[in-house]
């Protein structure tokens, strides 16, 4: 309540996960992304650790979202999964096991792999560039309320960030110094 914490014990017996993401969604539950013991539900005091066939709880969790049919998706280290209806389904193997992806203020799922695709589309969907290329690989992907996709860049010294919006890539590099790199894009309240 921005005064008062209290701990929730993910593991009650066990040392605690890593926490990679969180998701709160709004119907009020937290979306728990954790290394090594999977995904964690807490709805009001129920806590749940979802288990996947053959996976148990033993996988990573890089990224929740929420699509525009409530369902959550999960970028994992056994690829893309989602949750709707109660139950979790396998949606797609991904090349890069950190695969990032996010939601358009219409809650639409974009992925980023070898273009940019609509993910939650009953039909493939790619996104057309006008100009430049995307990045193949990447730290961070984040679309604003205004429709931009950023992109933070994962190549080395040639880190950078990255806008696609109407189809037009713009890149903002990093400035000299020590390696670094984009590992997280909000819009604040300001714009």
């Amino acid at each position: 309540d921005g005064a008062y914490f209290q701990v929730v014990n993910l593991l009650p017996q066990s040392p605690q996960p890593s926490v990679i993401c969180l998701l709160g969604t709004e119907d009020g539950t937290l979306w728990i992304g954790t290394e090594n013991s999977g995904i964690f539900h807490l709805s009001g005091d129920k806590l749940t650790q979802l288990e996947l066939p053959k996976a148990g709880h033993n996988f990573n969790v890089y990224e929740i979202q929420e699509s525009q049919d409530g369902g959550i998706w999960f970028g994992t280290s056994h690829g893309i999964l989602r949750w709707l209806n109660d139950k979790i389904e396998h949606i797609r193997a991904t090349k890069n096991f950190q695969q990032r992806f996010c939601t358009d203020g219409n809650r639409n799922v974009w992925l980023l792999d070898n273009g940019l695709k609509r993910l939650d589309a009953t039909v493939a969907t790619n996104y057309p560039l006008i100009s430049g290329v995307l990045p193949s690989r990447v730290r961070s992907m984040y679309c604003d309320p205004d429709g931009t996709f950023w992109f933070g860049t994962d190549m080395g010294k040639e880190n950078a960030l990255i806008s696609l919006q109407d189809g037009m890539i713009a890149k903002y590099e990093r400035s000299p110094g020590p390696a670094g790199f984009v590992s997280v894009a909000f819009r604040d309240s300001t714009g």
